[in-house]
């Protein structure tokens, strides 16, 4: 017996309704695929648990007010490491600046959430531009995608990194999420490694969005794409030297 026999003749007396379900079904399936592609690509971790000094010891930015042992976070890493050779011959520094740029850019033209952040984001529509995001240099104070704002940014010819803080509004709500994102690239023995990591934290009783599995998942899906595309980028650089 065809138990789904029911479900498909509905669907084909009705072309609306399939067309609606196709529509549906065909996003879902290609970013269940992208996301099972990109887990055998990309290196991840995730860990979650009080937000202490030692939790978040190599991101300085993360405020000494929120460090007393009152609040949750969950950090999510993705990392690839590439031969050293498959890198242009430019400095760290010099390289992070050139992912930050094109994997921003990605964001703010391809992800539909860049668009509706273009509306109420407190850095400005201006900052989604192409033309403004080739010229961040991504120095403190910048602010780029219109929620990312550049806190901390070290670097030097064997690496770099950029801590960006999350701001969602122009003023902060009580008892909102806040967080940081973390991009950066180093060199490691023979090879260099790229990474990008998100770290979120709320007073204990709230809840953030990388407890929720589909925006765990999603927030995978798009992290994991533009770490890839970044280091491809880069390895395009090369090719063209």
């Amino acid at each position: 017996m065809d138990i789904l026999k029911p479900l498909t003749t509905r669907l084909t007396a009705h072309p609306k309704l399939l067309i609606s379900a196709l529509s549906i079904a065909a996003p879902i399936a290609y970013l269940t695929y992208l996301h099972s592609t990109l887990s055998t690509s990309t290196s991840h971790a995730r860990s979650s648990g009080p937000l202490t000094p030692s939790s978040v010891s190599d991101i300085s930015s993360v405020p000494l007010s929120v460090l007393g042992g009152e609040y949750k976070m969950v950090r999510d890493r993705a990392w690839k490491r590439v031969p050293k050779g498959e890198m242009p011959e430019k400095g760290g520094e010099e390289m992070v600046t050139l992912y930050l740029r094109e994997t921003m850019g990605l964001f703010a033209r391809r992800f539909p959430q860049a668009y509706l952040l273009r509306v109420v984001a407190p850095g400005g529509a201006r900052t989604f531009g192409q033309e403004y995001i080739k010229q961040c240099t991504f120095g403190e104070g910048e602010v780029v995608a219109g929620v990312y704002k550049v806190v901390k940014r070290e670097g030097s010819e064997k690496g770099g990194r950029v801590e960006f803080e999350m701001v969602m509004g122009v003023e902060k709500r009580e008892g909102a999420p806040e967080g940081r994102l973390v991009v950066g690239g180093k060199e490691v023995g023979g090879e260099w490694e790229w990474w990008s990591e998100t770290v979120m934290w709320v007073e204990e009783g709230g809840v953030l969005p990388l407890e929720k599995r589909g925006v765990r998942w999603l927030h995978e899906v798009a992290a994991w794409w533009l770490l890839g595309r970044g280091v491809e980028f880069l390895r395009g650089l090369r090719r063209g030297e």
